[in-house]
């Protein structure tokens, strides 16, 4: 039996890594993901909570098992006490037989639960929490063991390095957004700067702008006053 919860082990294994090969971030990969894990830990409930980095809060990215109303209102505040919270904070994986009660992390009074059993893992690199996977609920009413959570905690890696390239590949567009705009100031400045010179016995005129960046506050021009001036 061991052998063959081995094999259902590598072969889930190899599922999300197809699924990660997908569009980063789409809702198609997501979901392929949290249905192998629910397939797997024969879960209801699995859920993948990201971070918020401007609101300092973890929302629900993909859900099984939870109502569509509840996953777009789900906000877990990193400071508090719930399982979710200190699993992000902590980066460690928690394992607990009662959810609904669990004296460290108070009554979920959000999400009821028919089955107590519970995982909650840390989405991680070797520098950053990114969210948390959660995994519950289990149809055959058993109990989580520490080597369903171990394998949790290895599916959690390449999702947080995948979240991690996401991110940083967004970061690159909006860097290039920013630099395309840059340009098409710059270009705009420059076109409205004098292309000719007055000309006038006597007196040479010049004129340039140099900014020290890519694009300067400075603007000049030549107003004629009459024939002479």
């Amino acid at each position: 039996r061991r052998l063959q919860e081995r094999v259902e082990e590598l072969f889930a294994l190899y599922e999300i890594s197809q699924a990660l090969s997908s569009v980063m971030g789409s809702d198609e990969q997501y979901g392929a993901i949290l249905a192998v894990i629910a397939r797997v830990m024969d879960a209801r409930r699995v859920s993948l909570l990201m971070l918020d980095e401007k609101e300092r809060v973890l929302k629900m990215k993909s859900a099984l098992g939870i109502p569509a109303p509840v996953i777009d209102s789900i906000r877990v505040d990193i400071t508090g006490d719930t399982i979710s919270a200190r699993a992000f904070r902590t980066g460690e994986a928690i394992l607990t037989e009662d959810i609904d009660t669990h004296g460290r992390f108070g009554r979920n009074k959000r999400l009821r639960y028919t089955t107590p059993t519970f995982m909650v893992v840390p989405l991680k690199t070797q520098d950053n929490v990114f969210g948390i996977l959660s995994v519950s609920e289990p149809t055959s009413g058993r109990q989580y063991s520490e080597d369903d959570m171990k394998l949790m905690v290895t599916v959690g890696g390449p999702i947080a390095e995948n979240y991690e390239n996401l991110l940083l590949y967004r970061e690159v567009l909006e860097k290039n957004r920013i630099q395309k705009e840059v340009e098409i100031m710059r270009n705009i400045q420059q076109r409205i700067l004098p292309k000719s010179f007055p000309k006038y016995v006597g007196l040479d005129i010049a004129g340039a702008s140099l900014p020290a960046k890519e694009v300067g506050g400075d603007f000049y021009d030549f107003i004629p006053i009459d024939e002479r001036k």
